[in-house]
C-alpha cells in the first residue's frame, strides 16, 4: 500500500507538471502580445501593434502577423510587417549555440526620414544607447550564432531627406540567404 500511494503521488506530480507546462504553453502567446502592445512605449520608446502573435515554447517557433512599429506620433507607421516567422533549434541551446532554422520577413516596409542630422529613429538609438552605456562587461561570449534560411520577401524601403528634398524607394525586394554562421571570427555566408 505504501508503494501504491507513492506511485499515485508521483503520478499526481507528473500530471500536475505536464498540466502546468501545457497551461503556460497555451497562455504565453496572448500574454506576450498583450505585454508588448501595452508596454512597448516603455520598452522601446514606440507604440507597437499586431494582429496575432503565436509563440510555441515547445517547438521554438514565433509567428507575428500584421506587425507595426509607429513613429513617435503614435499614428504614422515607421515599420510594418505582414508576417514574421522564426524557428529556433531549441536542442542547440544546450550546446551554447543559437541556431535559427529559418526566418521569414514578408512584406516588410521601412519608412526612413532624415532631417539634417536627425533620422526618424534617432530617439530609438538614443534610448538604446542610454540602457547599454552602463554595460561594462567586455568578456567575449562563447555562444555560437547560426542563421539558416533567412528570407526577405516582397519588401520595401522608403527614404526621404526633408532638408535636401530628395526621396528614393526600393520596392519589392526579395532576398534569400541560405546560411550565415557567426560562430567564429571568420564567418561563412551564402547569398
Amino acid at each position: 500500500t505504501k508503494k501504491k500511494s507513492m506511485r499515485k503521488g508521483l503520478l499526481l506530480i507528473v500530471i500536475s507538471l505536464v498540466s502546468l507546462i501545457l497551461v503556460v504553453a497555451l497562455a504565453i502567446s496572448p500574454i506576450t502580445k498583450s505585454v508588448l502592445e501595452n508596454h512597448s512605449k516603455e520598452y522601446f520608446g514606440r507604440k507597437v501593434s499586431m494582429n496575432d502573435l503565436s509563440l510555441n515554447i515547445l517547438s521554438g517557433r514565433l509567428k507575428v502577423s500584421d506587425f507595426t512599429i509607429y513613429e513617435a506620433d503614435d499614428t504614422t507607421p515607421f515599420v510594418t510587417l505582414n508576417l514574421f516567422d522564426v524557428n529556433v533549434n531549441l536542442k542547440k541551446l544546450l550546446t551554447k549555440t543559437c541556431e535559427i532554422e529559418s526566418i521569414l520577413f514578408s512584406n516588410l516596409t521601412i519608412n526612413v526620414t532624415q532631417n539634417g542630422e536627425k533620422f526618424n529613429f534617432t530617439d530609438i538609438l538614443n534610448m538604446l544607447s542610454d540602457t547599454t552605456a552602463s554595460a561594462t562587461d567586455t568578456t567575449p561570449s562563447n555562444w555560437g550564432i547560426i542563421l539558416n534560411d533567412v528570407e526577405l520577401s516582397h519588401s520595401n524601403i522608403h527614404y526621404q531627406d526633408k532638408r535636401v528634398g530628395s526621396e528614393w524607394n526600393l520596392e519589392d525586394i526579395s532576398i534569400i540567404i541560405p546560411g550565415i554562421d557567426l560562430s567564429y571570427i571568420q564567418a561563412n555566408m551564402g547569398l
